[in-house]
């Protein structure tokens, strides 16, 4: 019986010696890949890494995969960090969500935590509420849009009055999205109207959103004005002047000469007077 013990030991410290040698070969592999800025070799090395569902394989990919200027290992990291369940691992993803220095480091460790069960992710996103980022918070609100809950819908109108601009029209919309009430961009309507409705409040039922499957016609989408409703403080106009403007349209005038009118109309009713914006030409 002792035999049998010991020999059981022996094969479960040669296992765990193993899995620490295969776990630093795969690290070594992601080190020697970003030296020699080998786009293949570092996915190859993330996805190895990734099969080893541990607090130093996340701290790894979130350093480096995440972090790197490919979008392929980008979207390579993102998606093996999600697949990561350890308590390790999750706690090296929260611990980045919440203390990192860089913004865009917490950002990256929020679109990873957003896939974990809504019992895990709520609190995080809750949380980024009140990031120093704007666009921490952009993807906060963005993530608490699906959590169909009294906590959520309470956290962004508690939240809602230190937006500005662009960033307030996502609480807006997220707050719609989540209470079906169409009340405007302003939080002393929703906090009044949260506290008449807290206590009994069930969240509505879920529609389909076909919005993206429509299609205006030229004339319709130039009477309703073709940028729509412009609520960023911060605009760019990137105006199309290849050959192929010069075509002749439905509603008179050549797609350059429409987009001309447009651009005008957005300039002097669309903005806001402290708005910002650049126009880019694109060809």
């Amino acid at each position: 019986m002792i035999g049998q013990l010991l020999a059981l030991a022996m094969a479960l410290n040669l296992t765990g010696t193993i899995q620490i040698d295969e776990f630093s070969k795969a690290r070594d592999a992601l080190m020697s890949a970003l030296q020699k800025r080998d786009e293949s070799a570092i996915c190859d090395a993330i996805e190895t890494l990734g099969g080893h569902d541990q607090e130093e394989s996340a701290a790894l990919m979130l350093r480096f995969g995440m972090a790197h200027e490919s979008l392929l290992v980008h979207q390579e990291s993102l998606r093996l960090l999600r697949t990561l369940e350890s308590q390790g691992a999750r706690e090296a993803i929260r611990t980045a969500a919440r203390k990192s220095r860089d913004p865009s480091r917490r950002l990256d460790a929020l679109r990873v935590l957003r896939a974990w069960p809504q019992s895990l992710s709520r609190p995080e996103l809750v949380l980024s509420l009140k990031d120093r980022s704007w666009l921490v918070v952009s993807e906060a609100v963005r993530g608490l849009r699906d959590h169909r809950a009294a906590e959520s819908v309470g956290a962004l109108i508690a939240r809602m009055s230190d937006a500005r601009g662009r960033l307030l029209e996502d609480f807006r919309e997220a707050l719609i999205a989540l209470t079906g009430q169409a009340l405007p961009p302003e939080a002393d309507q929703w906090q009044i109207w949260w506290r008449e409705n807290q206590q009994d409040w069930k969240p509505p039922a879920a529609e389909a959103d076909d919005s993206k499957d429509e299609q205006k016609s030229l004339p319709t989408a130039v009477r309703q004005g073709l940028y729509g409703e412009i609520v960023s403080e911060r605009v760019i106009f990137l105006v199309d002047v290849s050959g192929s403007m010069l075509a002749e349209t439905s509603v008179g005038g050549s797609r350059i000469e429409v987009a001309r009118t447009e651009l005008r109309r957005a300039l002097e009713s669309g903005l806001d007077p402290k708005s910002r914006f650049s126009v880019v030409a694109v060809s």
